[in-house]
């Protein structure tokens, strides 16, 4: 989900990949609704990297390339903004049905009024999405900006006349980044799978080149998150200089 949060800033023009940042934990509290990082003490609590990894003051690239959970908190607080944020997760379909075939689904759940509420949802915790949006939205990234609707019956056709009942088609559901936002997604994607520290290296393969965006969630049980059983998972396309076919696994 980190990549939303990367679309959002740099769609917005506020980005900058070698601005840098304190990857160490991130404490926060609040200004208003908006959160806001403190190193007084004093705060709410605090985000953590996965397995509280750091590596000190890095460029908001790496961000994404070691998928720091800070890195995303940090550009919602100080570049992004919540209300944008949202904009651009609602913009990229989530929390509404996709309304894929008319086949029955749920639209998740958003909790997005406290301000860990605000700061998970940039790593994709705390509130609820579908495989469906996921698949949705992220054809945005690996194409030109532009949402693909996803369908899974190719056509009906009556076999008693030969008629053509139904055929699926592309179906583009809105621009919701820019081609040049999507491009430079694309980029750093590349760079998960390609740089030596990049999540993702452990997918590479010698017949194609990949881009992809990792996923390690812990997993909910009675309300709440466990401590030992997570879901992971990985969005990938390829080939990578023009992306044809895509794959989310879990």
């Amino acid at each position: 989900f980190k990549s939303f949060i990367y679309a959002a800033a740099i769609d917005s023009g506020k980005y900058n990949g070698n601005a840098t940042f304190d990857s160490d934990p991130f404490c926060y509290s609040s200004y208003g609704a908006e959160p806001v990082r403190t190193y007084s003490g004093n705060g709410y609590g605090c985000i953590y990297n996965a397995n509280k990894k750091a590596w000190g003051t890095i460029p908001l690239d790496y961000g994404l390339i070691f998928s720091s959970n800070v890195a995303t908190s940090t550009l919602l607080a100080d570049w992004v903004g919540s209300e944008t944020y949202l904009e651009y997760v609602k913009k990229f379909g989530f929390f509404s049905e996709v309304d894929t075939d008319g086949i029955s689904e749920t639209s998740g759940v958003l909790n997005y009024t406290y301000p860990v509420e605000k700061l998970s949802l940039t790593y994709g915790q705390g509130s609820s999405v579908t495989m469906l949006q996921l698949l949705q939205a992220y054809t945005a990234i690996f194409g030109n900006g532009e949402m693909l609707k996803p369908y899974y019956i190719d056509k009906i056709v009556n076999t008693d006349t030969g008629e053509l009942v139904y055929e699926g088609k592309r179906t583009v559901v809105d621009r919701v980044i820019s081609e040049d936002t999507a491009h430079q997604l694309q980029d750093l994607l590349y760079r998960v799978v390609y740089d030596e520290k990049g999540t993702a290296s452990i997918y590479k393969v010698d017949e194609v080149e990949i881009m992809a965006k990792t996923g390690t969630a812990e997993f909910v049980s009675d309300g709440s998150y466990g401590r030992d059983e997570y879901i992971n998972s990985i969005m990938l396309a390829f080939p990578a200089d023009k992306p044809k076919y895509m794959i989310y696994y879990a």
